[in-house]
């Protein structure tokens, strides 16, 4: 990918781009998020970007149990820090 000159979707008609392409455009997480950012794409919602990376929030509520904080509160950091960094 040409960094200085990033596909981003929605610039480019889709009656241009192969299936195969489009989905290989989506394959590149920075598009993805410049797409997010830009409106072009929906953002997925805090309960998508917990079952998507189910295993880290996983790892992050062990940890928390492992030092006496309670699930929620763990939680709660997640969100809040998920949050701050969307904006």
């Amino acid at each position: 990918m040409d960094w200085d000159n990033p596909i981003i979707i929605g610039e480019v008609p889709a009656s241009n781009l192969s299936v195969d392409a489009e989905i290989n455009t989506l394959r590149d997480p920075f598009v993805v998020h410049m797409a997010m950012l830009t409106g072009s794409i929906a953002k997925p919602t805090l309960s998508q970007i917990m079952h998507i990376y189910a295993d880290e929030f996983a790892e992050l509520l062990a940890v928390g149990r492992e030092n006496g904080i309670e699930d929620s509160q763990v939680l709660r950091w997640a969100a809040s820090s998920l949050t701050k960094s969307n904006t």
